[in-house]
């Protein structure tokens, strides 16, 4: 009997190999796991860093509350609110309940499932806004605006993890460790900080996993909605956007999952 055991152990599997035994523990993506027996000694090929940042891992959420704004630049000061929430509003719901370094967010697709698109206005005070005196901004005096903003938003979002090529992990796979994490807080109720709907005031009601179905009967078109961030190499792009059947899909040619209630699946 061969008696070299090789062990390898990282936050997410253990796995043990002997000449004549192959045992894996939790749950590893066997595409990413080879092994051979040559003569007397054993070989584990792990996943290189290129082959974990080409996989991506899929994530699902919904989250509603009694208000949402997402600003249209093109409304001026006193700004209405998109719709739908663009790709960057999306990244910030998904990181309120969990975010990892080294780990890149891609938004798919969002989908509404709210009875109708209904906006309302919304006055409040804001007393440090631009373009003001600055002895009025140092006495802290008040400066009411009016807004536009959503009313009874219900959002579903899907988006996909991929391990950033700027990450200096060589072993850890974040991307899946992200996704793990994240589908665990969602049923659970747990979140990083306090989800909202485009803005601190604006809390979501309820953030975890898909419930409503998608509303089929609403159609639009936006003529100028931003995608993209400042963040990323070709940053922020204008481009029209168009909402079908209740579901905008913010990368052409993809076609989303659904489950029997009609909610976004992965």
């Amino acid at each position: 009997m061969w008696s070299q055991i090789l062990t390898y152990q990282d936050t997410r599997l253990t796995f043990v190999i002997t000449r004549t035994n192959f045992v894996i523990s939790l749950n590893q993506p066997l595409q990413f796991l080879f092994w051979s027996v040559e003569s007397n000694r054993t070989q584990i090929l792990l996943p290189t860093k290129e082959e974990k940042r080409v996989k991506t891992y899929p994530i699902v959420m919904e989250i509603s509350g009694q208000f949402g704004m997402f600003p249209d630049p093109s409304t001026g000061g006193n700004s209405a609110s998109y719709p739908i929430p663009p790709p960057s509003a999306c990244i910030g719901m998904i990181e309120s309940v969990c975010r990892f370094p080294c780990v890149d967010v891609e938004i798919k697709a969002v989908g509404i499932c709210s009875e109708e698109i209904a906006f309302q206005s919304f006055d409040y005070n804001n007393s440090s806004a631009g373009g003001r005196k600055t002895t009025l901004i140092e006495s802290q005096s008040p400066w009411q605006l009016s807004t536009t903003i959503l009313r009874n938003p219900i959002f579903q979002i899907i988006a996909i993890l991929r391990n950033s090529p700027n990450g200096n992990s060589k072993l850890n796979n974040n991307a899946h460790a992200m996704q793990d994490r994240f589908m665990r807080r969602l049923k659970k109720g747990q979140n990083f900080r306090t989800p909202t709907l485009g803005q601190r005031e604006l809390i979501a009601e309820y953030c975890g996993v898909p419930r409503t179905p998608i509303n089929t009967s609403l159609n639009l078109e936006i003529v100028s909605f931003p995608i993209g961030n400042v963040f990323s190499p070709s940053g922020v792009i204008f481009r029209r956007q168009s909402l079908e059947k209740g579901i905008a899909v913010y990368e052409k040619g993809y076609k989303p999952s659904f489950n029997e209630n009609f909610c976004f699946t992965v």
